[in-house]
């Protein structure tokens, strides 16, 4: 199974963190985020992978240059998660995990994948519950919905998925610039099975100053 790393966001959010660091590269416990990442998408079995880039792409490729088994696609605009998902289509085999860059978590890549091949749903979608964020809505084991804005009785989606590369029949059409969510509501919508994988391990969505800072100051990750 190849990995997919989702890297080409602008870090907006981190206001003047990523003047001249752009957030894949973020020192958390004395690594780049995305090593990070891509360590822990290697220990769960996973040796080529793909990694999207745009902002500072080069520095970012060249700070990576060490590892192997990495393919790059330079964006020439920021295209959004499933515009920078597509450019992937040729790269991935029937099933691939897909990883954002700014989130860190102990979630057990393996059982997702052990899970996703034992089911076989077109997406298994990893969840969490985190407030400010939940956005799903989650009835019996299946995603009935993705929203833009937090609802009551909901989920966050983590960032994390295993997906079949069925799901690129679910694209939109002639559009280049779009995000993901809008491919996995019109999946839903052609009653496509995207299982809801539900965990309480710890996730942290590191594209904020706050939780950014506070990683950064930990001696020893949990992740």
């Amino acid at each position: 199974m190849k990995g997919i790393i989702l890297a080409a966001g602008l870090g907006k959010r981190l206001g003047k963190i990523t003047k001249n660091t752009p957030k894949p590269l973020l020192p958390v416990n004395e690594k780049p985020i995305i090593e990070l990442i891509i360590e822990k998408l290697r220990k769960s079995g996973i040796d080529e992978i793909g990694i999207n880039l745009f902002y500072k792409a080069e520095l970012i490729r060249r700070s990576l240059n060490h590892i192997p088994g990495l393919y790059f696609v330079i964006e020439r605009y920021l295209s959004g998660t499933g515009g920078g998902l597509l450019h992937f289509k040729n790269f991935v085999s029937e099933n691939f995990l897909l990883h954002n860059c700014d989130v860190l978590s102990d979630i057990d890549l393996k059982k997702v994948i052990k899970e996703h091949e034992r089911i076989k749903p077109l997406a298994t979608i990893v969840l969490v519950k985190n407030y400010k964020t939940n956005r799903v809505r989650v009835k019996g084991e299946r995603v009935v919905r993705f929203y833009r804005k937090r609802m009551d009785d909901c989920y966050t989606y983590t960032g994390i998925a295993v997906i079949s590369k069925r799901i690129f029949e679910y694209f939109p059409e002639n559009k280049k610039i779009f995000n993901l969510i809008e491919v996995y509501n019109n999946a839903i919508k052609n009653s496509e099975l995207l299982y809801a994988y539900i965990t309480s391990r710890s996730w942290k969505d590191i594209g904020t100053p706050e939780v950014f800072y506070s990683l950064s100051q930990q001696k020893k990750l949990l992740f």
